[in-house]
C-alpha cells in the first residue's frame, strides 16, 4: 500500500509552524511497514487542495489530508475533497445535534453558521471520533481509494491517527518491509556510503538511508519481507565491526 499525505494551511507554507505531523506519521509508518511515498503541503484554497488530492489518487492506495476541518472560512478541506470526488457535502444532523448540546452544554453556544460548517460531512463519509477537539476525521472509501481526512492540531492529530486511523487500515494491510537501523560511531557520511556500496549492488532492492549526527551516523536500511534479513546484519557487522551499535539509541 502506497500513502501520500497532504498538509493544507498557508501557515505551513510561510514558516509559522512546524510540520511535525509529517513526523509523526511517517514514523508510524516506517515502524508498520508501510510506504509513505509522497508528502507536499497546499494552501488553504479549494482548487490546490482538489487538484493535490486527484492527482495523489493516481499514485497512491491512501491518501490521508491534515488539516482545514474548523468552522473558519480558511478551513476548506471537506468542501474540496467533496468536490474532487464528486460527492455531496452536507451538514450531518446527528452530529449537529451532538454538536449543539456540548456547546450548550458548556456555555458556549456558536451561530447557525459556525454548526453548519462545523457539522459538515462527505456523502458516504465515516465520521472519526476527535475525543481532544470538535473536529471529527473523515473516512472514505472510493474505487478501492482510501481517503482520510485529519485534524491539524497535533493535540488531535496523534490520538486520532493512532486511534481511528491505524486500527481501520491494519486489518487489511500487512507489512511490506522492516526497518534495520544501526549507529556508526566516529564515521564520516561520505565514509561509511563508500563502505556501503558493494552492499547497495549486491542487495540492489534494499533502501539504504544516511543520517549524520555530532559523533555519529544513523544508518538505516530498508528490506523487504523476502530478503536475508540475517545475511545483511553479518554483512554490516563485518563491514564496521566495533563502530557499530545494534540500535536506533545510543543510550
Amino acid at each position: 500500500m502506497k500513502t501520500q499525505t497532504i498538509f493544507t494551511g498557508n501557515e505551513l507554507l510561510i514558516g509559522q509552524i512546524l510540520n511535525v505531523n509529517l513526523k509523526t506519521i511517517g514514523h508510524r509508518w516506517n515502524e508498520r511497514g508501510w510506504e509513505l511515498s509522497t508528502s507536499q503541503t497546499v494552501p488553504d484554497d479549494l482548487a490546490a487542495i482538489g487538484a493535490a488530492l486527484k492527482m495523489a489518487l493516481t499514485k497512491s492506495d491512501c491518501v490521508i489530508l491534515c488539516g482545514g476541518l474548523g468552522a473558519t472560512s480558511d478551513d476548506l478541506t471537506r468542501q474540496a475533497v467533496g468536490k474532487a470526488l464528486d460527492l455531496e457535502v452536507s451538514s450531518c444532523p446527528v452530529f449537529r445535534a451532538e454538536l449543539e448540546a456540548y456547546m450548550n452544554g458548556r456555555g458556549r453556544p456558536q451561530t447557525d453558521c459556525w454548526y453548519k460548517i462545523q457539522s459538515e460531512r462527505i456523502a458516504g463519509a465515516e465520521l472519526l471520533e476527535n475525543r481532544t477537539g470538535l473536529a471529527p476525521g473523515q473516512f472514505i472509501r472510493k474505487d478501492n481509494k482510501s481517503i482520510i481526512l485529519l485534524p491539524g492540531p497535533p493535540t488531535e492529530f496523534n490520538p486520532m491517527l493512532e486511534e481511528q486511523v491505524i486500527p481501520r487500515l491494519a486489518t487489511n494491510l500487512d507489512a511490506e518491509f522492516e526497518q534495520l537501523t544501526y549507529l556508526l560511531m566516529g564515521k564520516k557520511e561520505s565514509e561509511v556510503a563508500r563502505a556501503c556500496a558493494p552492499l547497495e549492488i549486491e542487495y540492489p532492492d534494499v533502501g539504504f538511508a544516511y543520517c549524520a549526527n555530532p559523533s555519529y551516523l544513523r544508518l538505516s536500511l530498508r528490506i523487504q519481507n523476502d530478503q536475508d534479513k540475517k545475511a545483511l546484519e553479518a554483512h554490516c557487522v563485518d563491514l564496521f565491526d566495533d563502530s557499530l551499535i545494534k540500535s536506533d539509541s545510543l543510550e
